[in-house]
């Protein structure tokens, strides 16, 4: 079990932190909607919940309760063309966060971001970029 974003003392305290947190991916998702390019369009709600429930199961926050179906596999595609408004989307979620008592911008939720990004990108067909030596 992962820890959430902050320990907190009872169960509907929790669920304080986690509406917090819905309204801060809400926030992300509409500014990433509106900066994706057309040619993602097929995919985007599919990739877009996987990122959002690997971004909640990391920080405590549920997620799905199953894995989603299986993807049929999509073709491999370069993505530094959506870089821009993923980055974007990101900025504006680490903003709606600021809001959750004693949040930090880093440990589990940057963990967390970065595991969403991933599943964002893979269900997108996104070629994982390699760091370079």
């Amino acid at each position: 079990m992962k820890a959430p974003v902050i320990s907190l003392p009872s169960p509907s305290l929790a669920a304080c932190v986690c509406a917090i947190v819905d309204v801060a991916i809400a926030g992300g998702v509409v500014v990433l909607r509106a900066a994706m390019p057309v040619s993602y369009a097929a995919h985007l709600d599919a990739a877009i919940a996987a990122g959002v429930g690997s971004f909640k199961v990391e920080i405590g926050c549920g997620g799905p309760a199953t894995p989603p179906p299986p993807q049929p596999p999509r073709e491999k595609r370069d993505c530094a063309d959506i870089e821009g408004a993923i980055t974007t989307a990101e900025a504006m979620l680490r903003k709606g966060l600021r809001a959750l008592p004693g949040f930090s911008d880093s440990g589990v939720c940057q963990t967390g971001i970065k595991n969403g990004i991933k599943a964002f990108k893979d269900v997108l067909g996104c070629e994982q970029v390699k760091a370079s030596e």
